[in-house]
């Protein structure tokens, strides 16, 4: 309710001044006012601190129209009210359309407070209404000014996606003044074409009523983010469109890059992970590729799981103090190799490259870096180190072995002829015969030397694996005994493969002894064959093997089984599990040395109380099988009359065979080397059905030795002997196919036999 009020009266005469003054004063206004008369006097006192001004219509020289003109030209908003004696109605509402707020007669003025209070709220409610419109002009301004400094390309459409507005971001996407695009379709300026693209956001957007967005990659290869949204007033109705378009070509690429990175970690070997540096170096970052070790990241960052319960615990102490060592010297890059525990108890060989992670004070927060699964590495590398240490053994196998063959051959000749000499109640017969039984464990321990080093000499041809097993049942019964039973599954049509069918007996003879040795309380040998092929993925983890067709010979007990460190010793010469005198510790190193010599391989499968099975694979050969053949009984010394040149540079060994073959009917020529070889056969002058000679010799060797009497002597046939190696002896091209050949140490029956078997072939 109007109380005071600040009044400037244009009026000339005094009583018409008072007559209001006295109105306002009745009304309960306290007025502090003043009289201006002319216009001079009235710009005089014309300013912003009136609030009101009461204006009568005519004045000399001045009239209330000028007044309020005056008014208006210093654009002051102060209510303009005409009180006047009386007016028509064309000019009061002349004076209502020039600006002022009322008009009232002097013989009214009761509604002279009414009509100030009305003309003051009027003033009121334009001041708000003007600093509404100037607040909103400037935030306008302010939008207007954020979005252009946007690098989003924002515009404003109509219903019809007609711009009304762009930013100048939009329009430097286009070369143009943002003004300049007002009124042109928004799929004219960014679309390739006359409408809107499938799938516009804006467009839809119009349709559904929703914000809407979509990414659209250009021919340029530039992909832009566009989203679209209505403009809804009050009561929900769309009113226009706001477009927002944003290139995220480089954030597309950093994704994608992102994305490969990620792709790369969870699908590589490679394991991220970071620690803290405290107790058990609890994991607090770990990639998802953590799972090959049966671990999920969450499971590990959950801190229930510390890093150190994951090393196995005879490495970790090892660990620790190696990485205290690195960080004395100054070191905070580091790398170790150590055993890792899976999730279900496996054992596994990582390769961890870590460094320390320092916090501002220089001290170590952190161990950040990456761990790899080695343990196929570790694998080959041990079959590695093991071959070159059995290689080692073979060298030095056959390094003795011609030497170490010539005394057993005098040996077990002399024993055997002497045996034959005596009889079994003479007092030296015992004494011959243990000398005997010696010298034959020798051969077979010098044979099985030359086996595992893969240097005995071998008769190899195309046969059936079957056969060969089916030829062995009934010894191989009487060697497991009653306890074991023996169980044969042999698959039909297996493969020819190419092999020494003697070696194969024994590969199968001693693994047969070592599983019956292995089932003290009896059990069961299971004895497969089937055929397979090995590709590129069995190949990488394992060591010196080629892909191809193999024949898989699988020998299994149910036995008491292998520790993992047996295994690891397992085809070592010398190497048993058994008591002193039980065994000599050849007999796998056997099995390993005639299956590589075969071109083939053999593995290990095995746990303590869980039995054992070896699987031998041998290359398939193309060539069909040869009819095997299996003696079990002795076979009489077949004897003949021919004649035969025996070469040996071996005093001994040529005295053995010379008295060996005249006992058996022979007419023997006998020479220490290969030119004195050629001068008793020119001497002797008559047919020379054989010649028996060493292949190694002094001068002239028996391969050349057997071509110059071939040439001479037509018919001859050739026996070669020696007591070297099969490498040393294929130097010299005499393990030819359908070349006679006996090894060193040979016995009266084994003499006998294959020169018979050489002359009637």
């Amino acid at each position: 309710m109007l109380k005071t009020l600040c009044a400037l009266i244009l009026q000339d005469r005094a009583s018409d001044v008072e007559l209001i003054l006295c109105e306002l004063r009745r009304a309960g206004v306290e007025v502090r006012w003043r009289q201006v008369r002319t216009e001079a006097e009235y710009l005089a006192h014309l300013d912003p601190t009136w609030d009101v001004i009461l204006a009568d219509y005519s004045l000399p020289q001045f009239t209330a129209f000028q007044a309020l003109q005056l008014l208006q030209k210093r654009e002051l908003d102060i209510p303009f009210i005409i009180v006047t004696d009386s007016v028509g109605e064309e000019v009061a509402v002349e004076c209502m359309r020039q600006g002022a707020a009322d008009y009232l007669l002097k013989d009214r003025l009761a509604r002279l407070r009414p009509a100030i209070e009305q003309a003051l709220e009027r003033k009121r409610l334009r001041a708000e209404r003007r600093q509404a419109i100037e607040a909103l002009v400037k935030s306008e301004r302010e939008k207007a000014a954020i979005l252009d400094a946007m690098s989003e390309l924002v515009a404003y459409h109509d219903m019809e996606m007609r711009i009304l507005w762009a930013n100048r971001a939009a329009g430097e996407s286009v070369g143009l003044p943002p003004e300049q695009l007002v009124g042109r379709y928004c799929y004219e300026i960014w679309g390739e074409g006359d409408r809107p693209c499938p799938g516009c956001p804006v467009e839809k957007a119009l349709l559904t009523g929703q914000p809407q967005s979509t990414e659209i990659t250009h021919a340029d290869g530039r992909t832009w983010l566009i989203r679209g949204y209505p403009i809804k007033d009050a009561e929900g109705k769309i009113g226009g469109l706001v477009e927002v378009t944003l290139e995220i070509t480089e954030r597309k690429r950093a994704e994608q890059v992102l994305w490969q990175t990620k792709l790369v970690v969870e699908h590589s070997p490679v394991v991220l992970f970071r620690s803290r540096a405290e107790e058990g170096w609890p994991i607090d970052f770990v990639s998802e590729n953590v799972r090959q070790f049966g671990y999920s990241a969450e499971e590990l960052l959950s801190g229930a799981v510390p890093y150190a319960s994951l090393v196995h615990p005879d490495d970790l102490p090892r660990m620790a103090q190696e990485i205290r060592d690195f960080i004395a010297r100054g070191e905070d890059a580091f790398r170790q190799e150590y055993r890792f525990l899976t999730k279900d108890g496996q054992v596994r060989w990582v390769d961890d490259r870590t460094m320390a992670v320092r916090g501002p004070d220089g001290r170590i927060t952190h161990y950040q870096g990456i761990i790899l699964d080695i343990t196929e590495r570790k694998r080959l590398e041990e079959q590695f180190l093991q071959a070159q240490k059995m290689e080692s053994v073979g060298r030095l196998a056959g390094g003795v072995a011609h030497d170490f063959n010539n005394l057993l051959t005098v040996i077990n000749v002399y024993s055997d002829l002497a045996l034959r000499d005596l009889r079994p109640e003479d007092p030296l017969y015992h004494d011959i015969e243990e000398i005997h039984k010696a010298g034959e464990r020798a051969a077979q321990l010098t044979r099985q030397l030359l086996a595992f080093s893969r240097r005995q000499v071998l008769e190899m041809r195309p046969l059936n694996l079957n056969a060969v097993l089916q030829g062995l049942a009934k010894m191989l019964a009487r060697i497991l005994g009653e306890d074991v039973v023996l169980d044969m599954k042999l698959a039909p049509n297996l493969w020819p493969t190419y092999a020494d069918a003697g070696q194969i007996e024994q590969v199968v003879i001693n693994l047969a002894v070592n599983a019956r040795d292995a089932m003290p309380d009896g059990g069961r040998l299971i004895v497969e064959t089937q055929n397979t092929t090995l590709d590129q993925a069995y190949v990488r983890q394992h060591a010196d093997v080629a892909p191809g067709d193999y024949i898989v010979l699988s020998v299994s007990d149910t036995g008491l089984g292998m520790t993992e460190e047996v295994k690891a010793h397992l085809f070592e010469p010398f190497f048993t599990t058994k008591e002193v005198g039980k065994g000599t510790g050849l007999g796998l190193a056997t099995v390993y040395g005639i299956v590589k010599q075969h071109q083939g391989h053999i593995w290990v499968y095995s746990e303590p109380g869980r039995g054992s099975t070896f699987k031998i694979y041998l290359p398939r050969a193309k060539e069909e099988p040869a009819t095997v053949a299996h003696a079990e009984e002795a076979v009489p010394l077949p004897r003949g009359t021919e004649t035969m040149l025996v070469v040996e540079d071996d005093r001994a060994v040529r005295g053995v065979a010379v008295r060996t073959l005249k006992e058996l009917g022979y007419q023997v020529l006998e020479a220490t080397n290969g030119l004195e070889a050629l001068r008793v056969a020119a001497n002797y002058g008559r047919t020379i059905h054989l010649l028996l000679t060493d292949v190694v010799m002094p001068g002239m060797d028996g391969k050349k030795l057997a071509e110059h009497l071939s040439a001479s002597h037509s018919g001859l046939k050739v026996l070669f002997v020696s007591g070297y190696t099969d490498e040393a002896i294929s130097q010299r091209g005499v393990l030819e196919k359908g070349v006679a050949f006996l090894q060193k140490p040979f016995t009266p029956a084994g003499l006998a036999c294959k020169v018979r078997e050489v002359l009637e072939q």
